[in-house]
């Protein structure tokens, strides 16, 4: 049976047809074959707004988590710095702005290659990146703080992946020689700069050590999403550590999971990297 077509508001032409494609699968929205106008159904608008409605419950969720945590460690540790003084103990780690200007503002650097890798097949990807003689990896960079994250984080984290949450799926990596690889010589580590806790929580998640919403990894039935949950892995070729640390410290002094003592390793390598210590 062929389809019904329908006047256009938009273009007068009788082009209106009900539309069964992505991202509306049969819900009765409409689409016009001549000026592509999209007349959506009150079944699509529903599903849209219940979804922006989970997600603001999720966030929510999550912030208040995170609220949570702070006030624990807060109560736990009242002798470490916060982050609204980090700034006037460390201030020349955190020149001002010399301009008022937003040109003048120095910029993060780009990726010198980013991919999407789905949780699917996040170990197999890891492995590529560093498999064939390429780069050794190394999780564990001078600069880094340690594996910090209770299990109710990993698993507040993954959840919040899994129900599709927007946000935290960015993972930052250097290795100087990227360009060179798979030629002889290059044997700079491929290094995590940001995301080390994010990245472990899934791991630990795949490997079977986390629940998420009471299950375990082998316990659920079919396969996680080709596109989500997923991580964008960024890979820079910053060629000094002093550029590295720099670029770690710019990422993680304005947030509230890094605690001062969490910063310190970074900030005393970096003293010492000005200080020429280490070159």
């Amino acid at each position: 049976m062929g389809k019904r077509f329908e006047q256009c508001p938009e273009c007068n032409k009788k082009g209106l047809y009900v539309s069964n494609g992505y991202p509306y699968f049969g819900d009765g929205s409409k689409t016009c074959r001549y000026c592509q106008h999209i007349i959506l159904s009150s079944e699509h608008l529903a599903k849209k707004e219940q979804q922006r409605i989970d997600r603001e419950k999720a966030m929510a969720w999550l912030k208040q988590k995170e609220r949570n945590f702070e006030a624990l460690e807060k109560a736990l540790h009242p002798e470490r710095e916060t982050f609204s003084n980090l700034r006037e103990t460390h201030p020349h780690f955190f020149p001002n702005n010399p301009k008022t200007c937003f040109e003048s503002i120095d910029k993060f650097p780009v990726a010198r290659y980013a991919i999407d890798v789905s949780w699917e097949y996040l170990r197999q990807s890891i492995q590529t990146l560093t498999g064939d003689g390429w780069f050794p990896l190394e999780m564990n960079p001078p600069y880094q703080r340690g594996y910090v994250w209770t299990v109710e984080q990993k698993i507040a984290f993954v959840e919040f992946q899994l129900r599709d949450g927007v946000g935290g799926d960015q993972i930052y990596w250097n290795c100087r020689d990227w360009d060179k690889r798979g030629q002889e010589g290059t044997s700079s580590p491929l290094e995590i700069v940001d995301g080390k806790q994010r990245l472990m929580a899934v791991l630990d998640f795949l490997d079977g050590h986390i629940p998420a919403f009471g299950s375990y990894f082998s316990e659920y039935e079919g396969r996680l999403g080709m596109i989500t949950p997923k991580f964008r892995m960024n890979v820079n070729n910053l060629e000094t550590e002093l550029e590295v640390v720099q670029w770690y410290l710019a990422m993680n002094t304005g947030g509230s999971i890094h605690t001062a003592k969490d910063l310190a390793p970074a900030l005393e390598l970096l003293q010492s990297l000005q200080n020429g210590e280490f070159f």
